[in-house]
Order: structure tokens, then sequence, then C-alpha cells
């Protein structure tokens, strides 16, 4: 498959307008594009590159047509059945010939491949730092955080060990960090909840964990009475009444009644008498007795139930004046306050209870000592204790002592169960600080790890692409055996070093490449890939363009004939340059191919291509034409540019627009300097030193000059910012300088005349 034409080139670099004109052939098996620098050859080159890699154009608009009836336009490339194809140009030669200094000395990869993987080993060194340092940033970040927690439980270890440590050894008195992060990690937010504690908890299990032992506190035993009964029982009696001969007198006066009653006792029985012991009168017995009656066994017996209950009654106020609970002092501290409520509570309770029973005690006595009268209990009288109350005051009470003697029975026991509520409760406190903490450690343990293995993996890509860059070399004696052939000297050598080639130049390390010797060098190495087996040279478009920038002749003839060499078989070969040295060369190897004398011109096997730029609508644009005849038909450049300006120089104004005079002045000083390169050899100097050996009209001179010093540059044929009433004066500078020319060899310029002429009736 071959490319034929570019029908269409529009809005792409310095091709505006382009297209493919009728008097244009198509592309043959070789063909030569010739065109000075700026005219438009790398824009060219960039469209076969995008061939070669079967890459969109998304600029402008670019149709490529195969074998002659295939077109496909330049923006779909991609997935299209295209001929294998191979550019060389600049691009080519940047992405080819890369240098890395070594210890100073700059170590070169020659090919695409090569300095792809030494700009990969090159990107993976910057990334394995980049990683080695990430890394060691993160081990950094978990060092810190894993001293934050080792410092946190280190801390509150400290504090749960000196707020738990006793005088007895134990498990606080060697607490430490390990203790704090079992418990911290055992603990649940259930069991948190369950050891968060008030201030005044932590206060009592510090009391019971600084207790010291002590003797077991007896219960409280108070046989407590049914008070409801015993107060039934003495209004019963209080309210009982008994059969006598009353004497009213006694019965009034219930003193001198009680009186008289214990005088009868005195003169009754053993101390019988018959005489009054008070007055010593005689003691009749009818007074006797009435006293008897009034103070019968009934009455007697009454007063002697009354003395049984205030004797019983007097036991109960005995038995309850007598209760004196143990001082609080003998419990255990964190107990006494509790203790000692119910302790004065009980105590007030049993002194009610004696208050009431004396209360009892004395309506009774009343009623013994006037038994004949009814007494009732005033509404003021010491009211019936509550039972209730005194029996939970003393259950609170023993139920404290109990503790109190349980906590003696297992005093070890207790102080631990103190000390371990206590550290539970220590915990919880710093629990919320040591779960971040930990989550601190445990994220920048994860971080570490994500980016562990990276530079180890970075480190095998690394050794694996080196691998792969030694194999890939090629042996440095066939590399120097082609660099000499190509450069036609052996000043450069290639010595193997590491994974590339350190350039020798003359034996001594070349320490910078000229841009001319890189571009030979990628030149070099370009040919050479045409012999990979990935690439069908017989059927593949090979694209080449200046190759030989900054080469000496010598070198120049020597690098034409390897690439002749190498590219002789090409499906397709393209040759872009601007070198008319080269191109002479690359011109007269074409025109000895076999079938290049056919007189059908498309029958031929070499065509010839010249790149022209115009000034269109004030901007340049490029132009691809058939190579004019002079450039064809002979061996310098020189005819063709005589021609050119033969030609412009007949020409009328009105033939011609101001804008095709734009090229003109570089073309006519091209002319000039080559005319008086022949001229005067014998002087060196610029234009202006040249013309002024010639006898010439000193003022046509500095017209000739101006008009070349102003607009032969390429700047001043972009910016176009001379005046322009100034390049209308191109057309008669031309005359100027052919007449020029004419005055100083007129058979030169007769020749010239009649070749020009000859070969314009030709066509």
């Amino acid at each position: 498959m071959q490319v034929t034409r570019l029908p269409r080139i529009r809005g792409y670099r310095v091709f505006h307008d382009f297209a493919w004109q009728a008097d244009l052939p198509p592309f043959a098996r070789f063909n030569v594009i010739y065109g000075w620098n700026g005219s438009g050859k790398t824009a060219l080159s960039s469209l076969f590159e995008h061939l070669e890699r079967s890459a969109n154009v998304t600029d402008g608009e670019i149709e490529f047509e195969f074998d002659g009836n295939r077109k496909v336009s330049a923006r779909e490339l991609t997935g299209e059945r295209l001929p294998p194809a191979r550019v060389f140009n600049r691009d080519f030669v940047e992405a080819t010939v890369r240098a890395f200094e070594s210890n100073l000395t700059p170590i070169y990869y020659l090919g695409r491949e090569s300095v792809r993987k030494r700009e990969e080993i090159e990107r993976l060194h910057s990334e394995f730092d980049a990683a080695t340092r990430e890394l060691q940033k993160r081990r950094e970040e978990l060092a810190l955080a894993e001293n934050e927690l080792d410092t946190f439980t280190r801390n509150r270890a400290r504090v749960i060990k000196e707020a738990l440590a006793t005088a007895r050894p134990g498990r606080y008195s060697n607490y430490d960090k390990r203790h704090f992060e079992h418990s911290a990690t055992a603990m649940t937010p259930q069991a948190k909840a369950a050891a968060t504690l008030t201030e005044a908890q932590r206060g009592q299990l510090r009391s019971r964990k600084s207790a010291v032992p002590k003797e077991e506190v007896p219960a409280i035993l108070v046989d407590l009475p049914k008070f409801s009964e015993l107060e039934a029982a003495v209004d019963g009696l209080l309210s009982k009444t008994v059969s006598s001969q009353l004497i009213s007198a006694l019965v009034d006066d219930p003193e001198v009644g009680s009186w008289v009653q214990r005088g009868l006792e005195l003169h009754s029985g053993r101390r019988h008498t018959e005489r009054c012991r008070f007055c010593d009168g005689p003691l009749s017995l009818g007074r006797q007795a009435d006293l008897e009656a009034h103070f019968n066994d009934q009455v007697t017996a009454f007063q002697d139930e009354l003395a049984q209950e205030v004797s019983k009654l007097n036991q109960w106020q005995q038995m309850f004046d007598a209760v004196r609970p143990p001082d609080s002092s003998r419990l255990y501290d964190d107990l006494a306050e509790e203790y000692e409520l119910a302790k004065t509570t009980l105590e007030e309770l049993s002194q009610h209870v004696v208050r009431y029973v004396g209360s009892r005690q004395a309506f009774l006595r009343q009623k013994r000592d006037a038994p004949f009268s009814t007494p009732r209990l005033p509404h003021l009288a010491e009211p019936i204790p509550d039972e209730a109350a005194f029996e939970t005051t003393l259950d609170a009470l023993n139920a404290i002592v109990a503790k109190h003697s349980a906590r003696t029975a297992r005093f070890e026991e207790e102080v631990q169960d103190a000390c371990s509520a206590l550290e539970q409760s220590l915990v919880a406190e710093a629990l919320d600080e040591h779960q971040s903490k930990r989550s601190d450690v445990g994220n920048a343990t994860a971080a570490v790890e994500a980016v562990a293995d990276t530079p180890a993996q970075l480190q095998q890509q690394i050794s694996e692409l080196e691998q792969g860059l030694v194999e890939h070399m090629k042996p440095a004696a066939e590399l120097n055996e082609e660099m000499t052939a190509y450069l036609g000297h052996s000043e450069l050598q290639l010595k193997v070093s590491d994974d590339g080639y350190a350039i020798t130049r003359n034996g001594q390390p070349a320490l910078h490449l000229s841009e001319g010797e890189k571009t030979a060098i990628a030149f070099l190495y370009f040919l050479k890939s045409l012999q990979d087996k990935s690439f069908d040279l017989r059927h593949g478009v090979v694209v080449i363009d200046d190759p030989v920038s900054s080469l000496d002749d010598n070198s120049l003839f020597s690098a034409f004939g390897y690439m002749k060499e190498r590219v002789k078989d090409a499906g397709q070969l393209l040759i872009l340059t601007h070198n008319f040295a080269f191109f002479r060369q690359v011109k007269n190897w074409y025109h000895h191919l076999e079938g290049q004398r056919k007189r059908d011109p498309l029958q031929r096997p070499a065509r010839f291509f010249m790149v022209k730029t115009y000034i269109s609508g004030g901007r340049r644009t490029a132009s691809l034409e058939p190579l004019d005849k002079l450039l064809e038909q002979y061996e310098s450049e020189y005819h063709y540019l005589f021609a050119t300006v033969h030609r412009h120089a007949k020409r009328s104004p009105e033939e011609e627009t101001l804008e095709v005079y734009y090229g003109l002045p570089n073309v006519t000083r091209r002319l000039l300097e080559g005319f008086l390169a022949f001229r005067c050899p014998d002087l060196r100097g610029d234009l202006p030193q040249k013309m002024e050996r010639l006898d010439f009209d000193a003022e046509r001179k500095v017209r000739i000059l101006r008009l070349l010093n102003t607009y032969s540059h390429a700047e001043a044929l972009v910016t176009g910012s001379h005046d322009p009433t100034a390049l209308s004066e191109t057309r008669p500078v031309l005359a100027d300088v052919l007449e020029l020319i004419q005055q100083a060899d007129p058979d030169h310029f007769e020749a010239m005349v009649r070749l020009c002429t000859e070969v314009e009736d030709g066509d």
C-alpha cells in the first residue's frame, strides 16, 4: 500500500488552503521534496508521523489517498487499514537521542524504546525517591502516634498506680502500661458506663482502699414490744374499777387515801396493834373494819396488778434506755457517715420509747395510788412509738454493721474490689482519649502498610527496565562501524557504559553533542530500525526529513551513500530536504533508477516535488508543486534562482500583485550571493563589501541592498513590518540585479538567458 496523494490540507500549520492540483502527479515509489527552511516540509513530515502512529490529526482538514482510490480523513486514522510507516524528522531526533548525566559524563540512549525505558527509569527513580520519602514520613507519623499512645498509657498507668498502690504488696504495686492497655482494650461501652463514678463514689472507694482492718462489731439486738398491745393494756388498767365500801374522804383525796392504805398495812398482820401508831390513840374496831372494807382484797389485787404492769414497763424502760450502738469510729470510714445517721436515729427512737414507757408508768402509778379513780391518757401524752420506723432503723443499722463485719471477714477482697472499681473508673475516664490515640496509631499503621511495598515494587520495575534496556542495546562495535560509514570519519565512537552508551570524541568523553551530531546518530539508529522484524521495509512507507543537518560535504556524501543502501528496497520513499547538495545526490540517484527515462512520466519510479510559500491574504501559505525543471535538470540551484528573477523581472506590474513580491528578495539575495561567490572568489566579507568590487551605478547598488537587507529574511516575510512602498520596488530592483550581472559578465548573462528561454519554451 502506498500514499498517492494528500488531496486536501486546510488549516494545518502553514498549509492554509492546499488542494492537490491536476498538474501535480501523484507520489511514486521514490519521491523527493525540495524546499527552503520555513516552506512547510516539517508540516508534511508530521502528517506522515501521524500515519506511522495511526494517530488522528485534530487540527485542520487533511485527507490521505492510498493506492490512488481510497481516501481517508486524517481525523479518522485510528482504526483504519494503513501502510506501515517510519518517519525520520526533528521529532524523531528529540525522541531518540537523549543524554542523561552520569558522574558528569553524559550517557546517551539510542532509539525511542531505549529513550522511553530510560525516561521511565528516571521517572520510576523519582517515584522511588518520593515513595521512600513518603514511607519514611508515614513511619515517622506512626512512630509519633505510637509514642503519643505509649506516653499516654504510661502516664495513665502511673496515675492508677499512685492512686491504688497500698503498703501491702499486690497487683497495683507493679501496675504499668500493659495493665492499663489490657483494661482499656477490654472495656466495652456498657462496661464504661457502669464504671463511670461520681467524685463522691470515688471518695468512698478511696476510703475503702486505704482502710486498715477493724474488729467486727456485734449486731444491736432489741426485743421490740408490740406498742399497740402495751398501749391497750395500760389503757385497760386505767379504766378498770373494783367493788369497795368507799370512804368518800379517801376517794376524794387519793393522796390521803394512799397514805391511809399504807397505814392500814402497817397496823395489820404481824404489825397488828390496837392503837394508832401515828397518834397513839386507840384504834377502834369499827374504823378498822371500815378501812378494811374500803381497801379490800379486790382493791389490793388490782393494785398489785398495777404494780406488776409498772414493773414490766420499767424493764422496757431500762432496756431501751440501755440501747447504746457502738461508736462509729469502730466502723470503716466509708461506712461511718451512713452508720452515724442510723445510730442517731435509733438512739432518738429509743429515747422516745423510754419517754413513752415512763409516761405510761406515771399513769399506772397514779392509778395504783388512786385505784378508785378512772384517769384517761391526756391528749398530749407521749405518742406511741412507730414500730416500723424503729425496726427499719434497727435493720439499717445492723445492715451497716453486717457490712462492716463482712468486710472485716473478707477485708483483703474488699480492698481489691475497691481498687478494681477505682481502676475501672480511671480507665473509663481515659477511654475516649485512649481510643482516639489507638485510632491514630491504627490509621498511621494503615498508611504505612499502604505504601510499605511501593519502594520495593518500584525498585523491581526499575531493575526489570534496566535489564530490558541492556538487552535492547546493540553491540557498540557494530554501531561504531555504521557511524563511521555514515559520518565519513571515526572521531565519534560509542562505548558501552552502564546501561547506555558513553560517546567519545577522539577517545575522550564527548561532553556535548551538537545538534548535527545528534541528528546523525539518530538517523543512524533510524536506518538501523528499518531492519527490525516489526517493520516490513518492502511494503512500508519511509519518510526522511533533512537527515544531513550540519554535515560537511565529505560527510554528506558518505551519509547519502549509507542512507541509499539502507532504503533502496523501501516500498515507498519520501525524502524532504532544504540542503541542495543532498538534494542533488538524491536527484541523481533517482535519475539513474531503472525505468526513470520512460516517456510516460507516470510510469517512472521517481517523482520530484518542491514546497513553496506565498503570501495570500496577508499571511504565508504553503503549496506542494512539481519541482522546477531547472532544479531537476541542472546540478546547481543557481539556474533556478536566475530563471526566477529573470521571469519576474520581464513581467509587467499589471501581471503580478504585491503579494507575489514577498518571496523574491530572498531569491534575489541568494542569486546575487551565488554570482559574487564565483565572480569574487578571493574576497571575504558580506554582500555590500563584494558589491563594492563591481563597477555599477552607486544609487542602484544602494537600492538593491536596501531591498535585500529589508525583505530577504524570514522574519520580515512573516511580520510585514516594513514599508510596502519599498517592497513595490521589487520588480525594478530585479531588473537592476540582472543588469548588474550582465554588466559584470555579459557572456555568462547571455548564456543564462538563453538557457532560461529554452526551458520556458520547452514547457
